[in-house]
């Protein structure tokens, strides 16, 4: 189908199309991030394992956050 029959609709056409590319990109933008946190959930995890958890430590070292 083209776009003559939705344009003698009155369908605005290139709004709904620039709709659905910002959201296209919104979902593309959104796989991305999630593919990075889990790349770095994988290396922190590696980290972690080698060098245990720093977090911990710091804790350790000066109390949890809040403590005074």
């Amino acid at each position: 189908m083209g776009v003559a029959k939705p344009r003698e609709a009155g369908i605005d056409v290139s709004a709904i199309s620039e709709q659905a590319l910002a959201r296209a990109l919104e979902l593309e933008h959104k796989r991305v991030i999630k593919e990075e946190m889990r790349r770095d959930r994988g290396s922190l995890a590696q980290y972690i394992a080698e060098h245990g958890d720093p977090v911990a430590k710091w804790n350790q070292a000066f109390g949890p956050p809040g403590a005074a």
